[in-house]
């Protein structure tokens, strides 16, 4: 694929993202390598707007023109019966940190890979993932933060989660771009990543699906 697509999303132009898509498909490229387009598109307007080039509007409209894109393509297009038996992801930005550009776009590629995706926001707390964990009975927990500041409030909720129980047979990932291996095992979590993409292979993986 040629560029046009990924310019198309981080520069925002909604008009020319949706022809792009309908050519890219049409001409036999596999709705993956659209996806990854889009999604390194939408990865370009975080560093616009650290930059100043971007504002929190444009940050709304981004995750909204993806969203819009995915579904699309059929991210959303599954009935009420099938999305309740849906393999289930729940994600949330942890507490201490309010990025969700990351947290969205993994959102978006999970419900276009058919899981049913709870998010319940950003700057959760530790007791608020439990309530909802209680509630939602995910079978994938996701934690996301893009400041290091925030692992221990990670590592805080998954130590609340294990004490109620309420990890056994699930899989408790971690996301975001400064995770590793050694946050994994400070945090205690079962599995991390640092992309989207790898965060639905993985949770695919784990589902068996």
């Amino acid at each position: 694929m040629d560029d046009k697509l990924y310019n198309a999303m981080a520069d925002l132009k909604e008009d020319l993202v949706f022809p792009e898509i309908r050519s890219a498909l049409d001409s036999g490229v596999a709705q993956a390598m659209v996806l990854e387009e889009l999604q390194k598109g939408m990865i370009e307007v975080g560093p616009r707007f650290e930059a100043g080039n971007y504002f929190l509007s444009e940050l709304i409209i981004s995750g909204e023109t993806f969203k819009k894109a995915v579904e699309a393509m059929g991210g959303d297009d599954t009935g009420a019966e099938e999305k309740s038996s849906a393999e289930t992801f729940l994600i949330g930005t942890v507490e201490g940190d309010i990025h969700d550009i990351g947290k969205n776009i993994a959102g978006s590629l999970l419900q276009s890979n058919g899981f049913k995706v709870v998010d319940i926001g950003i700057n959760v707390k530790s007791d608020v993932f439990v309530d909802e964990v209680k509630k939602n009975n995910p079978d994938i927990i996701g934690l996301s933060c893009l400041l290091t500041t925030a692992f221990n409030s990670m590592k805080t909720t998954v130590d609340a989660l294990r004490a109620e129980g309420l990890t056994q047979g699930k899989m408790v990932m971690i996301g975001g771009g400064p995770i590793n291996e050694q946050v994994r095992e400070h945090t205690g979590a079962d599995a991390f990543c640092n992309s989207a993409q790898d965060g639905v292979v993985k949770a695919k993986a784990f589902m068996g699906v």
